[in-house]
C-alpha cells in the first residue's frame, strides 16, 4: 500500500519533495522583527479566535506586513503548523516562498498538497482506485484535473487544515493563476467542506476579483498599527 502511494507521489513531484524539510528551513530562520511585530503581540490571535468561534466555514485570509522588516505572517504560518501537528488534525501546508530551482505555480501547489495527503494516508490510494490509478496521475497535467484528484481525496479526511503561506508568491502559468483558478477553488473548498479549514497568508489584502466570495479577512500592518476584519 505504501509502495503504491509512493509511486503515485513520485509521478506528481519526482524531485523528492519533502514538506517537513521546508518547514524546518522556515522555522530555522531568524526573523527581523521587533517584539511588537510578532504575531502573538499584534492582535491577530483575536482574529483567529473569532474565525474559529464562527465555525471556520470560510477561508481565513491573514494579510500583514511590518514596514520595511520581514513580514510576520510566515512566522505565524510555521508556528500554527507546529501547534496543530500533535493534535488530532491533518495539516497540509505549502510555503510559496520556498521555490528551490523554480517558482511554485498553482498546479505545483496542488500537487504538493496531494503528495502530503498520500504521505499521511497511503490507504487513500486503495480506497479511491478510480482516482488513484498511476495512469490518471500521470495524465493529470492540467490544474483542473489535478484539483479534482485533490478534492476527491481530501473531502473524506476529517479535521483537515490547509495552510498556504505567502500565496501572492504563487506564480501564474499557462495552466492557472491565483485570481481565477486557485483562490476560488480554495474558497469554495472551505465553504463546502465542514471538516476542512483553510488559512491563507499574504503581505497583501485579497485581490479585488474575489471580494464577493466568502472570506474572513484580516490585515494587520504592524508598522501602522492598523487592522481590518470582514
Amino acid at each position: 500500500m505504501t509502495k503504491h502511494s509512493r509511486t503515485l507521489q513520485d509521478s506528481l513531484l519526482a524531485e523528492g519533495y519533502d514538506a517537513e524539510d521546508e518547514l524546518e528551513i522556515v522555522t530555522s530562520r531568524q526573523y527581523q522583527l521587533s517584539q511588537k511585530d510578532h504575531w502573538e503581540n499584534n492582535g491577530v490571535l483575536d482574529v483567529i479566535l473569532s474565525w474559529s468561534q464562527e465555525g471556520r466555514d470560510s477561508l481565513l485570509w491573514v494579510g500583514g506586513s511590518s514596514g520595511n522588516q520581514d513580514t510576520w505572517v510566515t512566522e505565524l504560518s510555521a508556528d500554527t503548523i507546529i501547534a496543530l501537528q500533535p493534535q488530532l488534525v491533518t495539516v497540509l501546508f505549502v510555503f510559496c516562498t520556498q521555490r528551490r530551482n523554480q517558482p511554485i505555480t498553482p498546479l505545483g501547489l496542488v500537487r504538493r498538497l496531494i503528495v502530503q495527503l498520500l504521505d499521511t494516508y497511503p490507504e487513500l490510494a486503495y480506497q479511491n482506485p478510480e482516482t488513484c490509478s498511476l495512469s490518471k496521475f500521470q495524465k493529470s497535467v492540467s490544474f483542473g484535473q489535478t484539483w479534482r484528484i485533490f478534492e476527491a481525496l481530501a473531502t473524506g479526511v476529517q479535521n483537515l487544515f490547509l495552510i498556504i503561506d505567502r500565496i501572492e508568491e504563487c506564480e501564474a502559468d499557462e495552466q492557472a493563476d491565483l485570481v481565477h483558478q486557485l483562490l476560488p477553488r480554495l474558497i469554495e473548498f472551505a465553504r463546502r467542506n465542514e471538516n476542512a479549514s483553510v488559512i491563507v497568508t499574504s503581505i497583501f489584502n485579497p485581490p479585488d476579483e474575489v471580494s464577493g466570495l466568502p472570506l474572513y479577512i484580516s490585515y494587520i500592518d504592524t508598522g501602522k498599527r492598523a487592522s481590518r476584519r470582514g
